[in-house]
């Protein structure tokens, strides 16, 4: 199975800290490009850490820009089916509930400002930072290398830890 789906298949990603990030690749490209200020803004309480980036690098944002999952440490991979997740309109205000919960990291939800977002084992951002390029994860998902740019990150990795799913249309997402 692969790590990425850009057609409603299912993905697979190894866990290694049973924390994930699930993220805009544009949202993950400002983290990356002001990284070097929030390097400082170390906590073990990995819900307390993305709450911190969103404040620092999307103080307007609203809180929902980043979904947190936390699974067991018993799981050793994590299946996404894409049709599981539910869209919700971010932009109207019976959702505010759905945006104070996302915003605390209490349910898996975020927005997106593209229809791709990327799962991220937590134990594997730091390096993901630094190998992930949003305009050449564009380009060779609209160029169909995908398995290319999978292989070279994987191989620079040392694991298959994080994944991609690019969906039908742009939506804010709740992942059960």
């Amino acid at each position: 199975m692969k790590q990425y789906s850009i057609d409603n298949s299912s993905l697979q990603l190894d866990i290694y800290s049973g924390h994930l990030l699930f993220v805009d690749p544009l949202y993950f490209q400002k983290i990356a490009d002001n990284y070097s200020t929030l390097k400082t803004q170390t906590t073990e309480n990995k819900k307390e850490l993305l709450k911190s980036y969103e404040e620092q690098v999307f103080p307007y944002g609203g809180g929902a820009l980043l979904g947190y999952k936390y699974l067991t440490e018993n799981i050793k991979t994590y299946l996404l089916d894409p049709r599981s997740l539910k869209p919700w309109d971010s932009d109207d205000d019976e959702n505010d509930e759905i945006e104070k919960q996302a915003a605390l990291k209490q349910i898996t939800a975020f927005r997106l400002d593209t229809s791709v977002f990327l799962i991220i084992d937590l134990v594997n951002m730091d390096k993901l930072l630094d190998l992930i390029n949003y305009n050449d994860l564009i380009d060779a998902l609209f160029d169909k290398k995908l398995d290319i740019y999978f292989e070279k990150i994987n191989q620079q990795l040392g694991n298959k830890g994080w994944g991609l799913c690019k969906l039908d249309d742009e939506a804010s997402i709740i992942v059960p």
